[in-house]
């Protein structure tokens, strides 16, 4: 308790710099009295802007993405994870684009790719990836995910 009353006091030490009494300047409806601002310490920060602000990018990653989007991440991703195992990046065939596999799960999607997979013997088989999709599509976080 002490600490907290000492830190307070100890912070509002620093208002009281400067000249104890104001100054005048002069207004349109008369002489106006203004506080006389203390010396500025250059490590306190400096005094809020008023000029406007550029509109702020989503920084939440799910709102960067569209559905369609962390589809085709997703099937990006997949190729890659497909070539980097040595096997054949085309061997998969997913089912067009469709909302049903596509969810949002707060600042992620969760993406299902269906389609077929086709073995190095030439066999075609069901197949089923399932992805997490986060970052931003300019900076995209894929892994894959356990999906259904």
């Amino acid at each position: 308790m002490v600490s907290i009353v000492l830190v307070a006091g100890l912070a509002l030490a620093g208002c009281t710099g400067g000249s104890p009494e104001p100054t005048r300047s002069a207004t349109a409806g008369g002489t106006t009295r203004t506080p006389t601002p203390s010396s500025a310490d250059p490590s306190e920060s400096a005094p809020p802007s008023t000029s406007p602000s550029a509109t702020p990018t989503p920084t939440t990653p799910a709102v960067a993405w569209t559905p369609e989007r962390a589809y085709a991440a997703c099937i990006d991703f997949h190729r890659d994870k497909t070539a980097a195992d040595g096997l054949d990046p085309d061997s998969a065939t997913w089912n067009p684009y469709s909302p049903e596999v596509v969810r949002q799960s707060g600042s992620e999607w969760l993406v299902d790719l269906i389609g077929t997979v086709t073995d190095p013997d030439g066999n075609q088989y069901d197949g089923i990836f399932s992805c997490t999709v986060g970052g931003t599509p300019a900076a995209p976080a894929v892994s894959e995910s356990a999906g259904m």
